[in-house]
């Protein structure tokens, strides 16, 4: 509207008042439409999309391969998995913490990224030294579990109110495919021990730089539109008359 008053004052016109009320009504049409093909029609709101699946498919892989790694580290087995379960309450209350007083976008970043360096510390550990490598096995499982936790907020508040549930069902989605294919992961251990380790580790990092490509939501007024959305997270650009924001066109067919 700000750019039509522009132009209109530009040519020495007036704008009717009606003006308004007809692009809000189709704007409230747009969103009522709003489907699962809105998370891909849009470059912002697709680069969110793809990067949420890529956070659901991370953690959820790391997760699970954690989890079903712990009887591969030496020692007893059950104390393994006692442990394993153990470690997630802290890294839960971790995360609930940075949730609360420092964010989404960079404790999750952190989170993911030393969760694969501790998974990628255990090749270090010679496989005698049982002690180094469930400690470094069970820092990842509750750092994964702190990302674990953020993830589930930080997805809903990146999606927009009229496709906030699709965002949120689409990246778990996924995620529940990383988690099929997790056992699949481990078995690779039988062919060779270091390959489960890379695998994760590398994921768990490359899944934590990804949210360079997202903005912070925290103390954000949060969108609720698929304008709103697609304008949430842009920088400003410079016109030569000051800074406005990045306006997207949108129209109404699909």
């Amino acid at each position: 509207m700000v750019i039509i008053e522009k132009i209109a004052k530009s040519n020495k016109k007036s704008v009717p008042d009606n003006v308004a009320e007809e692009l809000g009504h189709e704007q409230a049409d747009e969103d009522t439409k709003a489907n699962f093909w809105h998370l891909f029609r849009y470059p912002n709101l697709r680069k969110k999309t793809f990067v949420v699946i890529s956070h659901w498919a991370t953690v959820t892989l790391v997760y699970y391969g954690l989890s079903l790694n712990a009887i591969t580290l030496g020692g007893n087995d059950y104390v393994n998995f006692a442990i394993n379960g153990a470690v997630e309450l802290p890294g839960c209350i971790l995360g609930l913490l940075a949730l609360q007083y420092i964010g989404r976008r960079w404790p999750l970043a952190v989170s993911l990224c030393l969760c694969g360096i501790c998974i990628l510390g255990i090749l270090a550990v010679p496989a005698d030294v049982g002690w180094a490598r469930i400690l470094l096995a069970m820092s990842g499982k509750m750092l994964v579990s702190c990302a674990f936790a953020i993830v589930y907020v930080y997805t809903g508040e990146l999606f927009p109110t009229v496709v906030r549930a699709i965002g949120f069902n689409t990246g778990r989605f996924f995620g529940e495919v990383a988690g099929l294919v997790a056992p699949y992961l481990i078995d690779l251990g039988e062919t060779s021990r270091l390959l489960p380790p890379i695998i994760m580790g590398s994921v768990s990092i490359l899944g934590g730089l990804t949210v360079i490509f997202v903005p912070e939501t925290h103390k954000q007024n949060l969108p609720e539109t698929i304008q709103d959305a697609e304008n949430f997270g842009k920088r400003k650009m410079r016109n030569g008359k000051g800074e406005e924001d990045e306006m997207v066109k949108f129209d109404n067919t699909m």
